[in-house]
C-alpha cells in the first residue's frame, strides 16, 4: 500500500544547527547591529570625515581631505584611479559596440579637418571611376582580368 505524500512535508530530516545556539544574554550576538539604513551609514561617514585634523603644513584640515590628498600622493595606482574617479567620475569599464549595424563605420573629424575633407571627396568625385593603372587593388573578374589579357 502507497503511503500519500503531503507537498509540505519535507522528505529530508531538519539538520541541528551547527555549534551552540543563542541564549538570552549571550555575549555574541551584536547588539549595535547594522546600520538600519543606507542613510543613517552615510550620514556617520560624513562625520567623520569633516572631522577636524591637522594637516600636512599644520593647519586643521577635514579628515577626508586629509585622506583624498594621501590618495593622490600614493604609489598604488588603484587609489589613484580613485581619487579621480572621484573627482571627475567613474572610468567607463566596458565599451559598447552593438549600438552599431554591422559593416556601420563611425568616423569621427575634429572641426578643421572639414576643408581637407571636401577637397578629398571632389577629387575623389572627379576621379571617375577606378583605373587599374591608378589603383593596383582593383581587380577585374572572368576572363578579361590583366593576366588573361596579357597572354596571346
Amino acid at each position: 500500500m502507497k503511503q500519500k505524500m503531503n507537498m509540505n512535508d519535507d522528505s529530508e530530516p531538519q539538520r541541528k544547527t551547527v555549534g551552540r545556539p543563542f541564549e538570552l544574554g549571550d555575549e555574541r550576538i551584536n547588539r549595535t547591529g547594522r546600520p538600519k539604513t543606507f542613510d543613517e551609514l552615510r550620514r556617520t561617514a560624513d562625520m567623520i570625515a569633516s572631522e577636524l585634523v591637522p594637516g600636512p603644513d599644520g593647519k586643521m584640515i577635514a579628515r577626508g581631505e586629509l585622506l583624498l590628498r594621501n590618495w593622490i600622493k600614493s604609489k598604488n595606482p588603484l587609489l589613484q584611479r580613485s581619487f579621480v574617479e572621484y573627482w571627475v567620475g567613474r572610468v567607463p569599464e566596458k565599451v559598447e559596440t552593438n549600438a552599431l549595424q554591422p559593416g556601420t563605420r563611425l568616423i569621427l573629424h575634429w572641426p578643421h579637418e572639414f576643408d581637407r575633407l571636401e577637397q578629398t571627396r571632389e577629387a575623389k568625385a572627379f576621379e571617375g571611376p577606378p583605373n587599374v593603372a591608378r589603383d593596383p587593388h582593383h581587380r577585374l573578374k572572368g576572363p578579361e582580368s590583366a593576366r588573361d589579357m596579357s597572354q596571346p
